[in-house]
């Protein structure tokens, strides 16, 4: 997953609780990479060089510092996934930053100053566990140590609360109270929030692993920004962990059941936001109106990072009208463009940003237009989130550089992760509530031009690009003159 590690969300954290041989490592990891690409989802390969914090002295500690970053690190150039490690004291950053593409500051250790800023400086993101003990507003501090030292990101991860001397609870209000006191990306660890510290065999851990499905989707619902989900082959064999662990073979299908409710809640939420206006609640906690484009001006910083730009089509470059005829045996398909978005699609390439075209429906006529504009991505599939994440990852842009404008609730998955979610005026009140422009123009009736022509305009190129078409057309008029 291109840097930065926390700019997608959601996100998932996941792997074996500590390092183990290669076969097992390399097996969880690529079973993560393939749920990464089914899923379209950016997963961090995680597992421990190190367990310095178990129960009982003679309990399996892991490979060490040294065996175990390599053994990472042959994880990472087999599975292409970036990888995250504990790190217990100041003295191991700088060989974990030198692998770890995330640091992360193991949940008893939140409030050890000297470690949480040397972390900092090490130019990594790092994610810091909540301690089981601390309150939201108290990782503020934490968050702000790890900011000091310079951090490029950080989130912080709910895991779960002491209740009594063997147990942990969840607070699900803590996603919402994390999220403002610490102004970070907030992941819930549904693993460690089943686990029953001391309360296995000999004073071990225990844990309920039949409850990670059910508090996983409730954070999904309550608004965990990421997850993380440690996970093995068998964890009844682990050894570390077991007791809370994911069996390997059980997380996509939990996964597929926590991002439709990820999805629907997100959606859900920004439209009650919108109805509420500006009643009710404290204002970080709703989520912003979509504004109209009209009039609003696009945040010059995030116009210039996009690289690439998707469409939907049938409702954003059509009018959403679709006839259907046949001649002799064929069926045939029409469909309205406009032509002034065709000129807008010139202009985005001219300006040298991707344009990819993406429809759940599979028309002759989509492709001839797509052909016709020269659009440099077009995919038919009506598994549409997979299929744009398939083009970002072929022309190696990530997320946070693209942006898309939908109209229906098939575009709601990718709208969701781009950095630029643009809904059309005839888009359905979910895919609005979402979006971060609505032009105001109707799809098929220059809402692609808007869109162009807002992105440009915050990119500082409109008019020199503009002034370049005129110029061009006159001199083919110029070339075409009959000689006098």
């Amino acid at each position: 997953m291109p840097a930065p590690q926390f700019a997608s969300a959601p996100f998932l954290i996941a792997g074996p609780c500590v390092v183990e041989s290669d076969e097992l490592n390399l097996k969880v990891g690529e079973a993560l990479a393939q749920i990464s690409r089914r899923l379209a989802l950016p997963i961090i390969y995680k597992a421990s060089f190190d367990k310095a914090n178990r129960s009982r002295l003679q309990a399996a500690r892991g490979p060490g510092m040294e065996s175990g970053l390599k053994a990472l690190e042959r994880v990472r150039n087999a599975t292409g996934l970036p990888i995250l490690t504990d790190v217990h004291d100041a003295g191991q950053v700088s060989g974990a930053a030198q692998v770890a593409d995330v640091l992360q500051i193991p949940a008893f250790l939140c409030r050890q100053t000297d470690l949480l800023v040397a972390a900092g400086k090490a130019g990594k993101p790092v994610n810091v566990k909540k301690g089981q003990w601390m309150s939201a507003e108290g990782m503020a501090g934490a968050i702000e140590k790890v900011r000091a030292g310079g951090a490029p990101e950080v989130a912080v991860t709910e895991r779960g609360t002491f209740f009594g001397y063997g147990d942990l609870v969840v607070d699900m209000r803590n996603f919402a109270r994390l999220r403002a006191a610490c102004r970070a990306p907030v992941i819930f660890d549904a693993t460690h929030a089943v686990q029953q510290p001391g309360a296995g065999a000999d004073g071990a851990s225990g844990g309920l692993r039949e409850f990670i499905p059910p508090l996983l989707y409730a954070a999904a619902a309550a608004g965990a920004d990421a997850f993380f989900l440690e996970t093995h082959p068998d964890p009844n064999r682990a050894p570390s962990d077991g007791p809370n662990m994911l069996p390997l073979n059980t997380l996509e299908g939990i996964l597929r059941r926590a991002l439709d409710v990820w999805h629907a809640a997100r959606a859900e939420g920004a439209a009650a936001a919108r109805s509420q206006g500006s009643g009710g609640g404290r204002v970080e906690d709703r989520a912003p109106a979509a504004p109209s484009a009209r009039g609003d001006m696009l945040d010059a910083t995030l116009a210039r990072r996009l690289k690439l730009v998707g469409f939907d089509v049938d409702g954003v470059l059509t009018d959403g009208g679709v006839y259907i005829g046949r001649t002799g045996d064929h069926a045939v398909e029409f469909k309205r463009f406009d032509v002034q978005d065709g000129l807008g699609i010139k202009l985005l390439r001219d300006a040298g940003i991707i344009v990819a075209v993406v429809s759940a429906r599979t028309s002759d006529a989509t492709e001839l237009r797509a052909r016709e504009l020269k659009v440099d991505e077009l995919v038919q599939d009506k598994h549409k989130l997979p299929a744009f994440a398939g083009i970002l990852e072929r022309r190696g842009v990530s997320w946070e550089e693209s942006a898309f404008v939908g109209d229906d609730l098939p575009d709601v998955p990718i709208l969701t992760r781009v950095a630029l979610p643009i809904a059309v005026a005839n888009a359905v009140p979910e895919v609005r509530a979402v979006a971060r422009h609505v032009t105001a123009a109707a799809g098929g009736h220059g809402a692609v031009r808007e869109v162009v022509e807002l992105v440009l305009r915050a990119r500082g190129v409109w008019d020199d690009l503009v002034n370049a078409y005129l110029a061009e057309r006159s001199d083919e008029a110029r070339r075409s003159a009959p000689a006098r």
